[in-house]
């Protein structure tokens, strides 16, 4: 479950694997001729997934239709980034634009790492649109398993 976090600038207030996302230059406010279509109102730019295992997490990230090289991952302060940029289409000449439910321009997308994160130990692999993002975690912090020893 993901929970939306307005941009506080306050971590302790954030969960881990919260997120916050943004979009610049994306939205066109001028196309009101199909407003009355059935949308999801809080559906995110980059739908993500998190998997937890005992050695870490996934970050599955759908980021389809952007150029490879405009992806940017980085921490900052206690934070997973993701920067990326997707180009607008080219229309043919005089073509006239009826229906846009794609986002264009800047995009960013946020995630609250838990504190068991290695930030040193991070992998990320983009392939068919899809962002995986490995993140160990700290070798202190990972399950133990406790051998029990049986009295007769």
């Amino acid at each position: 479950m993901e929970l939306m976090v307005a941009n506080t600038g306050f971590r302790e207030l954030a969960e881990p694997w919260s997120s916050r996302e943004s979009v610049f230059d994306g939205l066109d406010s001028e196309m009101t001729m199909f407003s009355d279509l059935d949308f999801v109102e809080d559906q995110p730019v980059m739908p993500a997934d998190v998997v937890e295992y005992d050695n870490g997490y996934i970050l599955y990230c759908e980021v389809p239709g952007l150029d490879p090289q405009s992806l940017e991952l980085k921490i900052q302060n206690g934070w997973l980034v993701l920067e990326a940029h997707r180009k607008e289409p080219e229309y043919p000449q005089g073509a006239h634009l009826v229906v846009s439910e794609r986002t264009f321009g800047d995009i960013r997308r946020e995630f609250r790492l838990p504190d068991d994160v290695d930030t040193s130990n991070i992998s990320a692999r983009y392939k068919d649109g899809v962002l995986e993002v490995h993140l160990a975690r700290a070798e202190g912090k990972r399950p133990q398993k406790i051998q029990i020893t049986y009295a007769s």
